[in-house]
């Protein structure tokens, strides 16, 4: 009886640390997965929100570099507004974040964060293609567990005016 009782918990303890380790790279690759979508998802946003403003709402952009960190500068339609987009360090945390700068005439500054506080925004670079053009790059980090990756975007310049598809004549 004892001899039994001794094989069923030796069996037992086989069993549980086949499965234990299993069970802990099933968890790494779950978060892995859940930052990857994570990360997805907020420069889908941040891209959203650039090309917004650019489609519809910038007459003119520029691109500077202030303190070594790219700025992309929009004036908006109608020339009351000007907003700004640019990294800079988030108050609490050792990194910087993705933020906008509104300036409307008469008014002080607004800086509004884009990106969630658990993501830092480690590069942000525009570079113009054309004189309708501009290329994003930018690279996203969980600050959690340090894993980042690269994202690019092609984004346009429309003065605020949707542009329509030429009709092609059929042959």
């Amino acid at each position: 009886m004892l001899l039994e009782i001794n094989f069923i918990l030796l069996l037992a303890i086989i069993l549980f640390s086949g499965c234990s380790h299993g069970m802990i790279s099933l968890w790494k690759n779950i978060n892995s997965v859940h930052d990857q979508i994570y990360m997805g998802r907020v420069s889908r946003d941040l891209l959203a929100i650039l090309e917004f403003q650019l489609t519809f709402h910038t007459q003119v952009a520029k691109i500077q570099n202030v303190e070594g960190r790219c700025v992309l500068h929009c004036s908006c339609l109608g020339g009351a507004k000007e907003k700004s987009f640019f990294c800079k360090k988030y108050p609490k945390v050792n990194a910087y974040g993705f933020y906008q700068s509104v300036q409307t005439k008469g008014k002080t500054p607004g800086i509004n964060p884009l990106s969630p506080p658990d993501m830092g925004v480690t590069s942000f670079q525009v570079k113009r293609l054309s004189k309708h053009m501009v290329k994003v790059d930018f690279t996203l980090t969980v600050l959690g567990t340090g894993r980042h990756k690269a994202y690019t975007g092609i984004l346009y310049l429309r003065n605020g005016v949707k542009q329509r598809k030429k009709k092609v004549a059929a042959l």
